[in-house]
């Protein structure tokens, strides 16, 4: 590779994938210009993303026409909604569509499943396996290429495509993505704490941070793409300071003309879609894990958080306003009235998700559960589940008993009528 690294380069990609990526970088531009990897990238957020979201296959579709737009791909959009064919979900659902064809119509996508994931970068590697898709066609003899359907090398393509097409930054902050929830609470006697770690596209994130970097100082930016946090933008800033001050060597073997040189390609905010008339705005988005499902609200207090800022209260006390008391009593002393303020302050949540509810909710908004009781601990909601389920079928056996004394009745009074007749 033609770039001269410095010894703090991250060891990831290594230098010959490194190469690789920059190769396919360079293919990319020899096929359809510089001018779409010269543009500041898209950013997250309602200034790129004016459309109001929905999680139906409508939303999906129109979000997917966005991300064609601001790749300035001159192709239709097809939603194919799949989600019967879908297998069974994880804890947090995914997003799931993927490119089956691209053709003269347009690009066709399969949905799966509509997560609560970051769709936008999700789909931002599948616009650019599309891009890799319609490149591949276009570059085919006549008659020889049908409805491209993608390869293995065409979906590491389509996530360098994403770069290339100025929605890197959308993508590498979707490469690894971390999600928790709920939070540790001595008094239930659990940690409730979810750990999720999602990876969209086809690429590492070591590789797509790589080359939003290569990216950033090709252009000759200052600052990371707006919109990465957490390992995504740790990667990328890794990558920015061994590239610092490679940007005309990288232009160079990209075939990229110098700054001075280049026209107005700035992004205009786009407005927001005129909402097709067929669209499916009112389809009911797919059902939560535990929509309708019995579930109980775990009871606790806020006692743990109470002997903390009491001892914190008291001491601010025993340093500003008595600092002659002692102060281990203070601390004492703060941490009893917190306790007892604590133990009266009434928490809930839901067994099933671990989200936080009001202590009289009837349904969980997170998983769609149904509570039907209060129990002190969530390792009790297994026995508290059968229980309920063996008070439900003894209320059905009841219910029905009483219909069939009902019926009974009913026949040996008409019976009655018949004899005095």
């Amino acid at each position: 590779m033609a770039l001269a690294l410095t010894t703090d380069a991250p060891p990831a990609p290594p230098a010959a994938e490194a190469e690789e990526l920059v190769a396919e970088l360079a293919a990319l531009i020899a096929a359809d210009g510089w001018e779409r990897l010269a543009r500041p990238p898209v950013g997250p957020g309602a200034d790129w993303f004016p459309d109001r979201w929905q999680p139906t296959p409508a939303g999906v579709e129109r979000l997917l026409r966005r991300l064609f737009r601001h790749a300035a791909i001159d192709l239709e959009v097809e939603v194919l909604d799949r989600r019967d064919q879908a297998g069974p979900r994880p804890r947090r659902g995914v997003t799931d569509v993927e490119v089956v064809g691209v053709d003269d119509s347009g690009a066709r996508f399969a949905l799966y499943a509509i997560g609560e994931d970051d769709v936008a970068g999700t789909l931002a590697h599948e616009v650019g396996v599309a891009w890799a898709l319609h490149l591949r066609r276009r570059a085919a003899p006549p008659y020889r290429e049908g409805a491209a359907a993608p390869t293995d090398d065409d979906l590491r393509r389509g996530s360098i495509a994403a770069v290339y097409l100025g929605l890197g930054a959308l993508a590498t902050a979707a490469a690894y993505q971390q999600y928790t929830g709920g939070s540790y609470q001595a008094n239930l006697g659990y940690a409730p704490v979810e750990y999720d770690v999602i990876q969209a596209g086809n690429l590492s994130l070591d590789a797509m941070a790589f080359l939003l970097a290569c990216q950033a100082e090709l252009r000759g930016a200052a600052a990371s793409p707006p919109g990465l946090r957490g390992p995504a933008a740790d990667q990328v800033a890794a990558w920015r300071r061994p590239l610092a001050g490679q940007g005309a060597a990288l232009r160079a073997q990209l075939g990229v003309p110098q700054p001075a040189t280049w026209p107005p390609l700035e992004r205009a905010r786009p407005e927001p879609f005129a909402p097709p008339a067929d669209a499916d705005d009112d389809a009911e988005p797919e059902p939560r894990r535990a929509e309708g499902k019995p579930v109980f609200r775990v009871r606790g207090t806020r006692a743990s958080l109470g002997v903390v800022v009491g001892a914190i209260a008291g001491t601010i006390i025993n340093v500003l306003v008595a600092p002659g008391l002692a102060f281990a009593f203070v601390l004492v002393a703060g941490g009893a009235v917190g306790l007892a303020v604590g133990r009266r302050s009434r928490t809930a949540r839901c067994s099933e998700c671990i989200e936080r509810v009001a202590v009289d909710a009837t349904e969980c908004p997170k998983c769609g559960g149904r509570f039907v009781g209060d129990i002190d601990h969530r390792d009790q909601r297994l026995a508290a589940e059968a229980e309920a389920e063996a008070e439900a079928e003894a209320e059905a056996e009841a219910e029905t008993e009483t219909e069939a004394e009902t019926e009974t009745e009913a026949e040996t009074e008409t019976d009655a009528e018949a004899r005095r007749r």
